[in-house]
């Protein structure tokens, strides 16, 4: 950790916190140099635990970002969706870290968990987001045939 100010690396923890609601440790840092004050979160990166498994068997890095992609795909018609597809896609992952023991989820599994979210959250995003699954699963029939 440096301090944004004056690029100390001499940085103190004063407060810490866990954040209930998406798995995070707040922190309220001091810089010893400058006597700057910071606050950051902590997250867990599941890049490094888990693998996805892909319609055609293959497998990849977990990356995040892909499903906040497809969710500002389905909230577009909303005024703050960027904001809400974070907050979704963090129940997501809170949701897909609570259901799955093995270092390898499937696609199938993502979609599944993304479309339980949305269904609860709004019906218009929810049938967005089932006709952009619909149209993968249709590209990734025809690859395999």
């Amino acid at each position: 950790m440096v301090c944004p100010k004056c690029g100390s690396k001499k940085l103190q923890v004063t407060n810490s916190r866990p954040v209930k609601r998406n798995n995070q440790v707040w922190r309220r840092r001091n810089c010893t140099t400058c006597q700057n004050t910071i606050t950051t979160r902590e997250i867990i990166d599941l890049s490094g635990v888990f693998r996805v498994r892909k319609f055609n068997s293959e497998l990849e890095p977990y990356l995040k970002s892909k499903i906040l992609i497809s969710l500002l795909k389905s909230l577009d018609h909303m005024q703050n969706s960027s904001e809400l597809a974070g907050a979704l896609t963090d129940t997501v992952e809170i949701n897909l870290i609570g259901a799955s023991y093995a270092d390898i989820i499937t696609s199938r599994d993502i979609a599944n968990t993304c479309l339980g979210v949305l269904k609860k959250f709004d019906m218009s995003a929810y049938v967005k987001y089932l006709s952009y699954q619909e149209q993968l699963d249709k590209r990734s029939l025809k690859k395999r045939l």
